[in-house]
């Protein structure tokens, strides 16, 4: 004979299984979708950034190369 709280369990927990994930699954796996999202513009961003700072870097030598030239000309 089955004590009433495996009869409960049964009741309360197996059809519940058997239905699917359910509404709280959705749930959980549009917040992850939304936070890769996120993440993935973050690193879009940071790549832009680093891009930027490359080009910055690139011209700021290929100035102070010019100043240099300039004045190595001029003596």
């Amino acid at each position: 004979m089955e004590r009433p709280t495996q009869v409960i369990h049964k009741a309360i927990f197996l059809p519940g299984s058997l239905g699917g994930a359910g509404p709280r699954k959705s749930k959980v796996e549009k917040k992850k979708r939304k936070e890769i999202c996120r993440l993935r513009a973050a690193i879009l961003k940071e790549e832009e950034e680093l891009k930027r700072k490359k080009k910055i870097g690139a011209l700021e030598a290929s100035i102070l190369a010019d100043e240099t030239k300039v004045m190595t000309m001029g003596e």
